[in-house]
Protein backbone atom coordinates (compact mmCIF):
# COMPACT_ATOMS: atom_id res chain seq x y z
CA UNK A 1 0.00 0.00 0.00
CA UNK A 2 2.87 2.35 0.78
CA UNK A 3 4.09 2.38 -2.81
CA UNK A 4 0.58 3.30 -3.99
CA UNK A 5 0.41 6.28 -1.65
CA UNK A 6 3.89 7.42 -2.58
CA UNK A 7 3.05 7.21 -6.29
CA UNK A 8 -0.13 9.26 -5.85
CA UNK A 9 1.73 11.78 -3.71
CA UNK A 10 4.48 12.22 -6.28
CA UNK A 11 1.87 12.69 -9.03
CA UNK A 12 0.11 15.44 -7.08
CA UNK A 13 3.20 16.94 -5.49
CA UNK A 14 1.93 16.23 -1.97
CA UNK A 15 3.77 15.50 1.25
CA UNK A 16 3.40 12.06 2.85
CA UNK A 17 3.99 11.84 6.59
CA UNK A 18 3.56 8.26 7.82
CA UNK A 19 4.65 9.17 11.33
CA UNK A 20 2.46 12.25 11.77
CA UNK A 21 0.65 12.61 15.10
CA UNK A 22 -3.09 11.89 15.19
CA UNK A 23 -4.27 15.44 14.50
CA UNK A 24 -7.63 16.38 12.90
CA UNK A 25 -7.86 14.89 9.44
CA UNK A 26 -8.40 15.88 5.84
CA UNK A 27 -9.84 13.33 3.41
CA UNK A 28 -8.40 13.06 -0.07
CA UNK A 29 -10.32 11.03 -2.65
CA UNK A 30 -8.56 10.63 -5.97
CA UNK A 31 -9.96 9.42 -9.29
CA UNK A 32 -8.28 9.60 -12.67
CA UNK A 33 -9.51 10.45 -16.15
CA UNK A 34 -8.33 12.95 -18.73
CA UNK A 35 -9.99 16.36 -19.12
CA UNK A 36 -10.01 18.11 -22.51
CA UNK A 37 -8.57 21.62 -22.54
CA UNK A 38 -11.93 23.08 -23.52
CA UNK A 39 -13.58 21.71 -20.39
CA UNK A 40 -14.83 24.43 -18.01
CA UNK A 41 -13.49 22.35 -15.13
CA UNK A 42 -10.05 22.19 -16.78
CA UNK A 43 -9.96 25.94 -17.38
CA UNK A 44 -11.16 26.46 -13.80
CA UNK A 45 -8.38 24.31 -12.36
CA UNK A 46 -5.72 25.82 -14.64
CA UNK A 47 -6.65 29.21 -13.19
CA UNK A 48 -5.75 27.87 -9.75
CA UNK A 49 -9.34 28.03 -8.54
CA UNK A 50 -11.67 25.59 -6.86
CA UNK A 51 -15.41 25.41 -6.35
CA UNK A 52 -16.47 26.80 -2.97
CA UNK A 53 -19.77 25.70 -1.49
CA UNK A 54 -19.53 27.80 1.63
CA UNK A 55 -21.48 30.74 0.18
CA UNK A 56 -18.46 32.74 -0.95
CA UNK A 57 -18.61 34.09 -4.48
CA UNK A 58 -14.84 34.37 -4.90
CA UNK A 59 -12.88 31.12 -5.36
CA UNK A 60 -9.85 30.70 -3.12
CA UNK A 61 -6.69 29.17 -4.65
CA UNK A 62 -5.77 25.66 -3.55
CA UNK A 63 -2.15 24.68 -2.80
CA UNK A 64 -1.99 20.89 -2.61
CA UNK A 65 1.63 20.99 -1.42
CA UNK A 66 0.14 21.92 1.97
CA UNK A 67 -1.75 18.62 2.16
CA UNK A 68 -0.28 15.97 4.49
CA UNK A 69 -1.36 12.32 4.12
CA UNK A 70 -2.08 10.07 7.08
CA UNK A 71 -3.65 6.87 5.72
CA UNK A 72 -5.85 5.38 3.01
CA UNK A 73 -9.56 5.22 3.82
CA UNK A 74 -10.79 3.52 0.67
CA UNK A 75 -9.91 2.71 -2.94
CA UNK A 76 -11.83 1.55 -6.00
CA UNK A 77 -9.61 0.09 -8.78
CA UNK A 78 -12.56 -0.17 -11.17
CA UNK A 79 -13.49 3.50 -10.80
CA UNK A 80 -9.78 4.42 -10.47
CA UNK A 81 -10.49 6.25 -7.23
CA UNK A 82 -8.60 6.42 -3.95
CA UNK A 83 -9.70 8.10 -0.73
CA UNK A 84 -6.97 9.31 1.61
CA UNK A 85 -7.06 10.73 5.11
CA UNK A 86 -4.84 13.71 5.89
CA UNK A 87 -4.73 17.35 6.97
CA UNK A 88 -5.05 20.67 5.15
CA UNK A 89 -5.18 24.34 6.27
CA UNK A 90 -8.63 25.29 7.55
CA UNK A 91 -10.87 27.30 5.23
CA UNK A 92 -12.12 29.51 8.09
CA UNK A 93 -9.56 29.80 10.87
CA UNK A 94 -10.98 31.17 14.09
CA UNK A 95 -8.45 31.85 16.83
CA UNK A 96 -11.17 31.29 19.42
CA UNK A 97 -11.91 27.77 18.16
CA UNK A 98 -11.18 24.98 20.66
CA UNK A 99 -7.88 23.24 20.13
CA UNK A 100 -9.51 19.85 19.73
CA UNK A 101 -11.36 21.11 16.64
CA UNK A 102 -8.47 22.81 14.86
CA UNK A 103 -4.90 21.84 15.57
CA UNK A 104 -1.41 22.53 14.26
CA UNK A 105 -0.19 19.74 12.03
CA UNK A 106 3.24 18.92 10.63
CA UNK A 107 3.89 20.07 7.10
CA UNK A 108 5.34 22.83 4.98
CA UNK A 109 2.85 25.43 6.21
CA UNK A 110 2.64 27.26 9.51
CA UNK A 111 -1.11 27.63 8.97
CA UNK A 112 -3.84 25.93 10.99
CA UNK A 113 -4.63 22.43 9.73
CA UNK A 114 -8.11 20.92 9.99
CA UNK A 115 -10.14 18.02 8.55
CA UNK A 116 -10.81 18.09 4.78
CA UNK A 117 -11.71 15.73 1.91
CA UNK A 118 -10.01 15.71 -1.50
CA UNK A 119 -11.69 13.65 -4.23
CA UNK A 120 -9.57 12.99 -7.33
CA UNK A 121 -10.62 11.00 -10.42
CA UNK A 122 -8.61 10.05 -13.48
CA UNK A 123 -10.18 12.12 -16.21
CA UNK A 124 -11.77 10.79 -19.39
CA UNK A 125 -9.78 10.71 -22.63
CA UNK A 126 -10.53 13.54 -25.06
CA UNK A 127 -11.53 11.90 -28.36
CA UNK A 128 -10.55 15.00 -30.36
CA UNK A 129 -6.92 14.82 -29.21
CA UNK A 130 -6.43 11.09 -28.66
CA UNK A 131 -4.06 10.78 -31.66
CA UNK A 132 -1.77 13.46 -30.21
CA UNK A 133 -1.97 11.79 -26.80
CA UNK A 134 -0.94 8.35 -28.08
CA UNK A 135 1.87 9.67 -30.31
CA UNK A 136 3.25 12.47 -28.16
CA UNK A 137 2.03 12.37 -24.56
CA UNK A 138 2.98 8.80 -23.65
CA UNK A 139 6.65 9.05 -22.84
CA UNK A 140 7.50 5.52 -21.60
CA UNK A 141 6.02 2.10 -22.36
CA UNK A 142 6.69 -1.18 -20.52
CA UNK A 143 5.60 -4.55 -21.96
CA UNK A 144 3.80 -6.65 -19.33
CA UNK A 145 3.23 -9.66 -21.55
CA UNK A 146 2.70 -10.95 -25.09
CA UNK A 147 0.44 -13.76 -26.32
CA UNK A 148 0.05 -14.22 -30.08
CA UNK A 149 -1.24 -10.87 -31.36
CA UNK A 150 -2.06 -9.50 -27.89
CA UNK A 151 0.30 -7.19 -26.03
CA UNK A 152 -0.26 -5.84 -22.50
CA UNK A 153 1.45 -2.57 -21.72
CA UNK A 154 1.93 0.03 -19.01
CA UNK A 155 2.39 3.65 -20.10
CA UNK A 156 3.66 6.79 -18.39
CA UNK A 157 2.70 10.24 -19.62
CA UNK A 158 5.29 12.94 -20.06
CA UNK A 159 5.64 15.83 -17.62
CA UNK A 160 3.02 18.55 -17.89
CA UNK A 161 5.85 21.07 -17.77
CA UNK A 162 6.44 20.53 -21.49
CA UNK A 163 3.33 22.53 -22.30
CA UNK A 164 -0.38 22.95 -21.50
CA UNK A 165 -2.62 19.95 -22.13
CA UNK A 166 -5.63 18.17 -20.71
CA UNK A 167 -5.52 17.49 -16.99
CA UNK A 168 -4.74 13.92 -15.90
CA UNK A 169 -6.87 14.02 -12.74
CA UNK A 170 -10.07 15.67 -11.51
CA UNK A 171 -10.16 16.63 -7.84
CA UNK A 172 -12.66 17.76 -5.24
CA UNK A 173 -11.35 19.07 -1.93
CA UNK A 174 -13.68 19.06 1.08
CA UNK A 175 -12.00 21.17 3.74
CA UNK A 176 -12.83 21.11 7.45
CA UNK A 177 -14.22 17.59 7.12
CA UNK A 178 -16.27 16.28 10.02
CA UNK A 179 -16.27 12.81 11.53
CA UNK A 180 -19.41 12.17 9.47
CA UNK A 181 -17.42 12.81 6.28
CA UNK A 182 -14.62 10.51 7.41
CA UNK A 183 -17.07 7.68 8.13
CA UNK A 184 -18.85 8.23 4.83
CA UNK A 185 -15.68 7.91 2.76
CA UNK A 186 -14.16 4.97 4.67
CA UNK A 187 -14.29 1.41 3.43
CA UNK A 188 -17.08 -0.32 5.32
CA UNK A 189 -19.20 -3.42 5.59
CA UNK A 190 -22.59 -3.08 3.91
CA UNK A 191 -25.96 -4.60 4.76
CA UNK A 192 -29.36 -4.62 3.03
CA UNK A 193 -32.01 -3.24 5.37
CA UNK A 194 -35.78 -3.07 5.09
CA UNK A 195 -37.26 0.19 6.33
CA UNK A 196 -40.93 -0.31 7.15
CA UNK A 197 -43.19 2.71 7.71
CA UNK A 198 -42.99 2.02 11.45
CA UNK A 199 -39.17 1.90 11.40
CA UNK A 200 -39.10 5.14 9.47
CA UNK A 201 -41.24 6.87 12.09
CA UNK A 202 -39.46 5.44 15.14
CA UNK A 203 -35.81 5.12 14.04
CA UNK A 204 -35.07 7.09 10.88
CA UNK A 205 -37.25 10.20 11.17
CA UNK A 206 -36.01 11.19 14.67
CA UNK A 207 -32.43 10.94 13.37
CA UNK A 208 -33.26 13.02 10.27
CA UNK A 209 -34.96 15.66 12.43
CA UNK A 210 -31.83 15.89 14.59
CA UNK A 211 -29.42 16.55 11.69
CA UNK A 212 -27.82 20.00 12.25
CA UNK A 213 -29.08 22.54 9.67
CA UNK A 214 -25.51 23.56 8.83
CA UNK A 215 -24.89 20.06 7.46
CA UNK A 216 -26.71 21.08 4.28
CA UNK A 217 -25.90 24.79 4.32
CA UNK A 218 -24.16 24.28 0.97
CA UNK A 219 -27.54 23.26 -0.52
CA UNK A 220 -29.15 26.47 0.75
CA UNK A 221 -26.25 28.45 -0.70
CA UNK A 222 -26.98 27.00 -4.14
CA UNK A 223 -30.72 27.65 -3.90
CA UNK A 224 -30.05 31.23 -2.76
CA UNK A 225 -27.45 31.92 -5.46
CA UNK A 226 -24.59 32.42 -2.99
CA UNK A 227 -22.04 30.17 -4.71
CA UNK A 228 -19.99 30.20 -7.90
CA UNK A 229 -21.79 27.08 -9.15
CA UNK A 230 -22.82 26.98 -12.81
CA UNK A 231 -26.62 27.20 -12.72
CA UNK A 232 -28.22 25.67 -15.82
CA UNK A 233 -31.82 26.47 -14.91
CA UNK A 234 -33.57 28.12 -11.97
CA UNK A 235 -37.33 27.91 -11.60
CA UNK A 236 -39.84 28.41 -8.82
CA UNK A 237 -39.64 24.68 -8.02
CA UNK A 238 -35.98 23.70 -8.48
CA UNK A 239 -32.43 24.59 -9.46
CA UNK A 240 -30.61 22.48 -12.07
CA UNK A 241 -26.81 22.43 -12.16
CA UNK A 242 -23.90 20.14 -13.13
CA UNK A 243 -22.90 17.67 -10.46
CA UNK A 244 -19.37 18.26 -9.14
CA UNK A 245 -18.43 14.71 -10.16
CA UNK A 246 -18.81 15.65 -13.84
CA UNK A 247 -16.09 17.40 -15.85
CA UNK A 248 -18.81 19.36 -17.75
CA UNK A 249 -17.36 18.22 -21.06
CA UNK A 250 -17.52 14.45 -21.56
CA UNK A 251 -21.06 13.82 -22.83
CA UNK A 252 -20.98 10.07 -22.11
CA UNK A 253 -20.54 10.82 -18.39
CA UNK A 254 -23.04 13.71 -18.19
CA UNK A 255 -24.20 14.20 -14.61
CA UNK A 256 -26.61 16.90 -13.48
CA UNK A 257 -28.56 17.37 -10.25
CA UNK A 258 -31.90 19.10 -9.72
CA UNK A 259 -32.31 20.44 -6.17
CA UNK A 260 -35.91 20.98 -5.09
CA UNK A 261 -36.65 24.38 -3.52
CA UNK A 262 -39.28 23.11 -1.07
CA UNK A 263 -37.34 22.62 2.18
CA UNK A 264 -40.08 20.40 3.63
CA UNK A 265 -39.23 17.71 1.05
CA UNK A 266 -36.24 15.86 2.44
CA UNK A 267 -36.54 12.48 0.69
CA UNK A 268 -38.94 10.45 -1.44
CA UNK A 269 -40.72 9.56 1.81
CA UNK A 270 -42.19 13.08 1.81
CA UNK A 271 -43.56 12.97 -1.75
CA UNK A 272 -47.34 12.93 -2.31
CA UNK A 273 -49.66 12.98 -5.28
CA UNK A 274 -49.78 16.80 -5.17
CA UNK A 275 -46.06 16.87 -6.04
CA UNK A 276 -46.48 15.06 -9.39
CA UNK A 277 -46.71 18.28 -11.42
CA UNK A 278 -43.51 19.57 -9.80
CA UNK A 279 -41.64 16.35 -10.57
CA UNK A 280 -42.84 16.42 -14.17
CA UNK A 281 -41.56 20.00 -14.44
CA UNK A 282 -38.14 18.87 -13.21
CA UNK A 283 -38.13 16.04 -15.74
CA UNK A 284 -39.11 18.30 -18.63
CA UNK A 285 -36.56 20.94 -17.65
CA UNK A 286 -33.71 18.43 -17.40
CA UNK A 287 -34.62 16.96 -20.80
CA UNK A 288 -34.71 20.42 -22.36
CA UNK A 289 -31.34 21.49 -20.95
CA UNK A 290 -29.64 18.21 -21.90
CA UNK A 291 -30.90 18.51 -25.47
CA UNK A 292 -30.20 22.23 -25.94
CA UNK A 293 -26.72 22.30 -24.40
CA UNK A 294 -25.31 18.86 -25.22
CA UNK A 295 -27.61 17.34 -27.84
CA UNK A 296 -28.61 14.47 -25.54
CA UNK A 297 -32.08 13.06 -26.27
CA UNK A 298 -34.51 12.24 -23.47
CA UNK A 299 -34.16 8.51 -24.20
CA UNK A 300 -30.46 8.77 -23.39
CA UNK A 301 -31.04 10.12 -19.87
CA UNK A 302 -31.46 8.33 -16.57
CA UNK A 303 -33.21 10.31 -13.78
CA UNK A 304 -33.48 8.93 -10.28
CA UNK A 305 -33.59 9.54 -6.54
CA UNK A 306 -31.36 7.94 -3.94
CA UNK A 307 -32.87 6.27 -0.91
CA UNK A 308 -31.42 6.51 1.56
CA UNK A 309 -30.06 9.82 0.23
CA UNK A 310 -26.57 11.12 0.95
CA UNK A 311 -28.15 14.35 2.24
CA UNK A 312 -31.72 14.94 3.35
CA UNK A 313 -32.92 17.64 0.98
CA UNK A 314 -34.85 16.27 -1.98
CA UNK A 315 -32.85 16.19 -5.22
CA UNK A 316 -32.97 14.34 -8.53
CA UNK A 317 -29.92 12.83 -10.23
CA UNK A 318 -29.80 13.26 -14.02
CA UNK A 319 -27.15 11.20 -15.84
CA UNK A 320 -26.30 9.98 -19.31
CA UNK A 321 -27.55 6.45 -19.92
CA UNK A 322 -24.00 5.49 -20.89
CA UNK A 323 -22.66 6.43 -17.45
CA UNK A 324 -22.12 3.53 -15.06
CA UNK A 325 -21.18 4.26 -11.46
CA UNK A 326 -22.09 3.56 -7.87
CA UNK A 327 -25.48 4.80 -6.73
CA UNK A 328 -27.38 3.55 -9.79
CA UNK A 329 -27.93 0.01 -8.53
CA UNK A 330 -30.93 -1.72 -7.01
CA UNK A 331 -30.93 -0.95 -3.32
CA UNK A 332 -30.34 2.76 -3.74
CA UNK A 333 -31.70 4.24 -6.98
CA UNK A 334 -35.43 4.88 -7.61
CA UNK A 335 -36.26 6.05 -11.13
CA UNK A 336 -38.05 9.38 -11.32
CA UNK A 337 -40.54 7.96 -13.84
CA UNK A 338 -41.41 5.09 -11.48
CA UNK A 339 -41.90 7.42 -8.52
CA UNK A 340 -44.19 9.65 -10.59
CA UNK A 341 -46.23 6.62 -11.70
CA UNK A 342 -46.61 5.40 -8.12
CA UNK A 343 -47.72 8.83 -6.92
CA UNK A 344 -50.31 9.02 -9.69
CA UNK A 345 -51.86 5.80 -8.32
CA UNK A 346 -52.19 7.35 -4.87
CA UNK A 347 -55.73 8.07 -3.62
CA UNK A 348 -56.72 11.69 -3.22
CA UNK A 349 -57.10 11.28 0.53
CA UNK A 350 -55.46 9.13 3.17
CA UNK A 351 -51.78 8.26 3.73
CA UNK A 352 -49.44 8.65 0.76
CA UNK A 353 -48.03 5.64 -1.05
CA UNK A 354 -44.40 6.61 -0.31
CA UNK A 355 -45.39 6.98 3.33
CA UNK A 356 -46.86 3.46 3.37
CA UNK A 357 -44.12 1.65 1.47
CA UNK A 358 -41.39 -0.54 2.90
CA UNK A 359 -38.15 0.67 1.32
CA UNK A 360 -35.14 -1.65 1.08
CA UNK A 361 -31.66 -0.19 0.72
CA UNK A 362 -27.97 -0.77 1.38
CA UNK A 363 -26.55 0.75 4.57
CA UNK A 364 -22.87 0.96 5.55
CA UNK A 365 -21.62 0.12 9.04
CA UNK A 366 -20.23 3.67 9.41
CA UNK A 367 -23.71 5.16 8.98
CA UNK A 368 -25.31 6.56 12.14
CA UNK A 369 -28.41 4.42 11.55
CA UNK A 370 -26.49 1.16 11.10
CA UNK A 371 -26.78 -0.20 14.64
CA UNK A 372 -30.44 0.70 15.10
CA UNK A 373 -31.53 -0.58 11.70
CA UNK A 374 -29.47 -3.77 12.02
CA UNK A 375 -31.08 -4.66 15.34
CA UNK A 376 -34.52 -3.90 13.89
CA UNK A 377 -33.95 -6.31 10.99
CA UNK A 378 -33.69 -9.26 13.37
CA UNK A 379 -37.11 -8.36 14.73
CA UNK A 380 -38.54 -8.14 11.22
CA UNK A 381 -37.11 -11.52 10.26
CA UNK A 382 -38.57 -13.21 13.34
CA UNK A 383 -41.99 -11.75 12.70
Amino acid sequence: MDHLINAVARMLGLQVDWLAPRVPYCICSLSCKRLPRSSPFYLHMMAGESTDLSGMVENAPIDLSLFTFSRVLNEDPHAKTITILGTYPSSSYDSSAPSDHIADAPGPSNGIHAPAILIVNKTHFDASSIEEYVKSDIGEVKVLGVNDIYNWLLGWTKSNSEGPRGADVKMTLIRDATEVHIRKYSRQKMIMVHETPALYRTVVLPWVDAIPPERIQWVHNILEGKTSETILSSTSTHVLLPDLKWDQSTISSLYLVAIIRDHSLRSIRDLRKRHVSMLKEVRADARRIAKEKWGVDSGQLRMYFHYAPSYYHLHVHVTALSLSMGGMSVGQAHLLDDVISLLELEPDDGPGIMERRTLSYVLGEQHALYDGMTKAQATLEVS
